[in-house]
């Protein structure tokens, strides 16, 4: 071979094997045709495209590739820096060898394939939303049945006469037994796939959601201790979606009558164990 002679597949060649630079030829002219390979992969075309090898080498010699391409939504954004530095024009901007290159792509595919376990695992924890909802409800149902028998069966009723009641205790704790099991399962595969891909969006939006329900069951019972536990949770994991739930701010509709007349709003604080109205706070 001569110096200045030229030889490779034109839309795969970087600029020193376009220019005969034979001197200049290394490892990272092999990682530039690594990139162009990896380019077509990831938008259906080379670099440089064409079937005249003579005009494709003198736009290699002309200038960079277009790799507008890769910057297509289709394409992984971390693959797409991955060959825009490959196809380097310069070598010393390129990847020094193969190994560094394919270490990238390697890093890229577990990750992909963390990610791809990781929602399946989701997918999973999301089918126990509806057979949670369900139990949850129909014990809800049995232990209304079960309350109103009990006011129409006087104490010294035999078993007899009590095991409709009884039944429907019974059937009402086994389905919540059934409930409690599920949800520590969905919490379990949510946290799995965590594990895989730490920061899984529909991980933390399905713990968000979890923990946001079982906030306002701890509000509205007036648990003050499981109300704050459950929400350092969700603080956790929400990433936005419940801002407006934790900060707790609300707007309060007043119809009065007769209208037009002037309303005092007064807030309740607690200090030294009594609630104390404090000053006027807004007025309509």
């Amino acid at each position: 071979t001569q110096f200045g002679a030229v030889i490779g597949t034109p839309s795969y060649m970087p600029l020193e094997q376009a220019q005969g630079w034979l001197h200049l030829i290394s490892p990272a002219t092999d990682v530039y045709s690594l990139g162009a390979i990896l380019h077509q992969i990831l938008t259906g075309e080379p670099p440089f495209k064409g079937d005249d090898g003579r005009k494709l080498i003198r736009a290699v010699r002309a200038g960079p590739p277009d790799l507008s391409r890769l910057h297509d939504a289709a394409v992984p954004q971390e693959l797409a820096t991955i060959a825009e530095r490959a196809l380097a024009r310069h070598a010393q901007d390129r990847y020094q060898h193969a190994g560094e290159l394919a270490e990238q792509v390697l890093a890229w595919l577990d990750g992909a394939r963390k990610r791809e376990r990781a929602l399946q695992l989701i997918a999973e924890a999301q089918d126990c939303w509806p057979a949670i909802e369900e139990r949850r409800s129909r014990a809800a149902e049995l232990t209304v049945e079960a309350e109103s028998l009990r006011e129409h069966i006087p104490p010294s009723a035999g078993p007899e006469d009590k095991r409709p009641l009884w039944d429907r205790e019974d059937e009402a704790a086994r389905l919540a037994r059934e409930a409690d099991a599920l949800e520590v399962e969905l919490i379990h595969l949510a946290y799995a796939a965590l594990s895989e891909a730490p920061e899984l969006p529909e991980a933390h939006d399905l713990l968000a959601e979890h923990y946001r329900a079982r906030h306002a069951e701890a509000e509205a019972r007036r648990d003050r201790v499981s109300a704050n536990l459950w929400e350092l949770r969700l603080r956790r994991h929400d990433r936005g979606q419940h801002r407006a739930w934790l900060q707790g701010h609300g707007v309060v509709h007043l119809r009065t009558d007769p209208p037009g007349v002037e309303v005092i709003l007064r807030r309740y604080v607690e200090r030294d164990r009594r609630l104390i109205a404090e000053d006027p706070r807004d007025r309509a």
